[in-house]
């Protein structure tokens, strides 16, 4: 289960009952430089839509808390930011 905006295909808030959670917030410090990265990341050096990525692992059945948290802490994201994980016991 995910929140989103309307038009919008990633997630920013989701979890996966009885698995994990996680919660996305954007940090720019100063915001004209931040977007200005942003764009830089994404369109000359390629990187990942984090809401984009994270949102298909959440779609695999296979996901685990290890695996969601090895994935996203390796990835080079478009955009600074922080990505809250939390898993159950």
């Amino acid at each position: 289960m995910g929140i989103n905006c309307a038009g919008f295909a990633g997630i920013f808030t989701a979890f996966k009952p009885g698995k994990f959670a996680i919660e996305m917030n954007t940090r720019f410090p100063d915001h004209i430089k931040g977007n200005i990265e942003m764009l830089d990341n994404y369109l000359i050096k390629h990187t990942k839509l984090t809401a984009w990525e994270a949102r298909k692992l959440f779609e695999r059945d296979d996901m685990t808390y290890e695996i969601l948290v090895e994935t996203l802490s390796t990835m080079n994201i478009t955009g600074p930011g922080y990505l809250f994980i939390s898993g159950v016991k």
